[in-house]
């Protein structure tokens, strides 16, 4: 117990028996000696050192022991209900009892918490036999909570006055809860703890620092425990005892040094008459020790504090100073720690900050957190009420009453912290792929901050806990380790929002004051510098600037971004860089193409689609939609590419995939900023599938049609090797334009000129082969043999055979078939019994006739190579 037991009056003409006392805090794990307590001891244990019910099923329990206090008495017991109580489900503490059955007939009296009515509090009934006098109603809904935490102080003077005190939040700021003089019962032979229960509550009461004896006479003047600046004006002061208002309230008890002198108000908190606040007229200087002085103040035994003083020190806190740390959002199945989400916040200044009345978003539900102090390099961790008892024994754990138990989602959301005046201190946007790990992000495993001193280093500083119990709530990471942003931020485009205005897209996190400088921005053409900048929230990756003129259609302008602006921990963009912009068009048939795509990716990997623009227009990916046939034939849902905005200029290659960053790790390419990620992609199935663009009325861009036959042959596996377009020119449906990337590139070319690109040869004959030397090894390097054919007419039919020196027929490309205006085939070096052809020369045998008559018959040499 905190309470000063200084000295206890002895009235020696009372009988002896009043003086026998009853202490118990079960810190002996025992409670059936040192005190003796009997009834129904089968179902209560003591576990983490306090007495907890631990019954089934619906009942009604108690345990008594010895106990005389009944006049000029005092009663202490800490209690915690984790339920709200209910007609079914409450508790009573017997301070007076001349039985030792608590459900039979007794005199005597008892409290009863909760389970009267809607309005669940405290009260003090007498008991006559069987029939129950209330006395004191105590303020209503103090105990209506999902978790009850009650420290309650109970006094019966010489008069019989009964007075209640307590404190609802389990601590040691104890305020009245009524007073009466009843003195029908001036003797005691028990105390008892009485449960009422069913069998969802049977094991959620817990009782502790039981008391009852004496009365105590406090005779020593309160302390001053701590001084806290919670503005630039205003002191909250703490005292390890309540103290009287009118001493509280007298301001003259009161000196700041440095100048600032005695407040100009003084207000004892209502809820904790512990603590007084303190306004000033002056202002702190942020980071500046002061000191106050306190004389003066009293008790409610009036003992009087004088000569105190305490240091405080006002800090401004800036973005960033508190930031998250450590997050559980998918706690199940457990690896050990308790089965409940947690927000673990991390102070990284040199000074205590306090987070009382800020705010804490998850998603679209905001909660405001309670009182809580994070001390300096220390962290604090926030729990939904019912998730709190998990972790009642973490120092630095707290509670927030509004805070759901389902706060996180599992695949990821927007967490933002902002202080009492709205500013935002941190804010992430999380995935389940910060885990960085396919087995712990299946549940049990939290998600660590590596380096707190990079808070916007984003999925590259956050990863999977380590810690054998799945997460480290309240402690240092077991990821920590220094991981700087030693990175210059960067533009990655720039994006026409309306008709004077654009939105600039940014690497990472920007500082949200220097990005606002409309000086950094310059736009040729004689538009120049924007009139307003503002950076937009969550993440400040995305500034939007408004300029005084209108863009015009057909224009590509250039907008310049100076080294002005910072990211969140202070690095400047390096140079001055420029991106393009235009007003886009929506494409039309066959103009945006499908020209790479992997359905079967590497272990760890995404598959990706990548596309590109074969004309000289500007398309926007906002206008593009993406998606599969059904087996129906048709396209099932689409998904919008990139909603934010993406200009794709002419003869430009965009990859796209649900994690462009593991594509990115995967695959080496020349355009990492053409490989972008996109919130969701069609399901593209391994051996065959389909892929779709269109606009946004539905309306068919390109599409094509893939099975794993179309990549080459010998490939021991086609795992994590993408389909590539050899010319962009043929048809998507041309099975033979279509030919697995080289191995030479790592299998994929994401976001630059596939590996087995080949445009068309021109020839004054009808048929002309290129490469004339080509060799089918699949290292990106004249793989396959095109045979360009230039139709001599409508209705033209023709055949196509190659026969090796020797004369011998190794492969049939076409027999009989109807040419268009112009085709192209492929061979990729494999027989028609599956083989590998043999290096040396080949003669390609072409006949054709046409409806006329006409007919032609053409020989041509090539040759076969490869590596000796």
């Amino acid at each position: 117990m905190n309470y000063k037991i200084l000295s206890i009056l002895f009235i020696l003409f009372i009988p002896a028996g009043v003086f026998g006392q009853l202490t118990d805090d079960f810190s002996d794990g025992d409670f059936t000696q040192n005190p003796v307590w009997t009834g129904d001891d089968a179902q209560f244990t003591v576990s983490s050192q306090q007495l907890k019910l631990n019954s089934s099923g619906t009942d009604t329990s108690y345990l008594v022991s010895s106990s005389t206090a009944a006049q000029i008495s005092e009663w202490h017991i800490w209690t915690k209900l984790s339920f709200n109580p209910s007609s079914g489900n409450f508790g009573r503490i017997y301070l007076v009892s001349d039985q030792s059955n608590l459900n039979g007939s007794l005199n005597g009296y008892y409290l009863q918490l909760g389970g009267i009515g809607t309005v669940d509090d405290i009260r003090l009934f007498r008991q006559d036999g069987l029939n129950q006098v209330q006395l004191i109603d105590g303020p209503d809904s103090t105990l209506q909570n999902s978790t009850n935490q009650v420290r309650i102080k109970v006094v019966r003077d010489v008069s019989g006055l009964w007075t209640i005190w307590a404190d609802t939040l389990g601590g040691q700021n104890l305020v009245s809860q009524g007073s009466i003089t009843d003195n029908t019962y001036l003797s005691s032979s028990y105390f008892g703890v009485w449960c009422k229960y069913t069998s969802s509550n049977s094991t959620k009461f817990y009782f502790d620092d039981i008391y009852a004896g004496p009365q105590i006479i406090d005779n020593q003047a309160p302390s001053l425990v701590s001084a806290m600046a919670e503005t630039a004006n205003r002191v909250r002061l703490k005292f390890d005892e309540p103290i009287t208002a009118s001493t509280a309230q007298t301001l003259i008890n009161y000196s700041v040094d440095q100048g600032i002198g005695t407040p100009a108000s003084a207000q004892l908190d209502g809820n904790n008459p512990s603590e007084v606040v303190l306004g000033f007229t002056s202002t702190f200087n942020s980071g500046t020790t002061y000191q106050i002085l306190v004389n003066g103040i009293q008790d409610p035994s009036l003992n009087t504090l004088t000569n105190a003083s305490a240091n405080f020190t006002y800090y401004q806190v800036k973005p960033n100073d508190v930031v998250f740390n450590e997050l559980m959002p998918d706690p199940s199945p457990t690896e050990g720690l308790p089965e409940v989400e947690y927000i673990e916040l991390y102070n990284k200044t040199t000074y205590p900050i306090s987070i009382k009345n800020w705010t804490v978003t998850c998603g679209s539900s905001t909660d405001i957190l309670p009182e809580a102090i994070i001390q300096p390099d220390s962290t604090v961790v926030l729990l939904a009420s019912s998730s709190f008892p998990y972790y009642i024994n973490l120092a630095n754990a707290v509670e927030v009453s509004g805070l759901s138990y389902q706060a996180l989602t599992n695949e990821g959301q927007t967490l933002t912290i902002r202080d009492t005046a709205g500013q935002i201190i941190h804010s992430i946007s999380y995935t389940i792929d910060w885990y960085q790990d396919a087995d712990k992000d299946e549940g049990g495993w939290s998600l660590e901050q590596i380096d707190p001193f990079n808070p916007c280093g984003g999925q590259g500083n956050w990863i999977a806990s380590a810690n054998a119990s799945g997460g480290t709530p309240g402690f240092r990471n077991s990821t920590y380790a220094v991981n700087p942003d030693n990175f210059s931020p960067e533009p990655i485009k720039a994006v026409i929002s309306g008709p004077s205005t654009l939105n600039v897209f940014f690497n990472e996190p920007l500082d949200s004051l220097s990005s606002t400088n409309i000086l950094a921005y310059t736009v040729d053409n004689g538009i120049g510098n924007p009139v307003a900048a503002f950076a937009t929230f969550p993440g400040f990756q995305k500034v939007g600037l408004s300029f005084s003129q209108s863009f015009q259609a057909g224009v590509i302008y250039t907008l310049s971004v100076q080294n002005y602006i910072r990211d969140c921990v202070g690095n400047q963009v390096d140079a001055s860089y420029e991106l393009r912009f235009a007003i886009p068009q929506i494409p039309a048939y066959n103009e945006l193409i499908v020209n790479e795509i992997l359905a079967y990716p590497k272990d760890g990997g995404f598959d990706y689609v990548e596309l590109y623009n074969r004309t000289d227009k500007v398309f926007d990916l906002k206008d593009i939609y993406i998606a599969r046939y059904g087996a129906d034939g048709l396209p099932e849902t689409w998904y919008q590419v990139e909603p934010d905005g993406y200009l794709l200029f002419g003869k430009e290659y965009v990859a796209i995939s649900e994690n462009g960053i593991a594509v990115k790790l995967q695959y080496n390419t020349t355009n990492p900023n053409g490989v972008i990620s996109v919130d969701q992609l069609p399901s593209f199935n391994i051996e065959d599938g389909s892929c779709i663009i269109g606009d946004s009325l539905g309306t068919i861009i390109d599409a094509m049609v893939y099975d794993d036959k179309m990549h080459f042959p010998l490939l021991q596996s086609t795992k994590g090797v993408s389909l590539e377009r050899i010319n962009p020119d043929r048809a998507s449906g041309d099975r033979d334009n279509w030919h697995s990337a080289a191995e030479t590139v790592g299998y994929g070319t994401p976001a630059y000129q596939n590996s087995q690109y080949n445009e068309n040869a021109s020839s004054s004959d009808w048929i002309s082969l290129d490469p004339p030397i080509f060799s089918p090894d699949n290292d990106g390097y004249q793989d396959v043999l095109n045979i360009h054919l230039s139709n001599p007419g409508p209705g033209t039919v023709a055949t196509l055979q190659i026969y090796d020196a020797k004369g011998r027929l190794v492969k049939k490309l076409l027999e009989n078939e109807l040419l268009g205006t112009s085709d192209t085939f492929t061979w990729d070096g494999i027989t028609d019994r599956g083989d590998k052809a043999r290096l040396g020369i080949y003669i390609l045998l072409s006949e054709s006739f046409d409806t006329q008559g006409n007919k032609k018959k053409q020989k041509s040499s090539f040759v076969v190579g490869g590596k000796f």
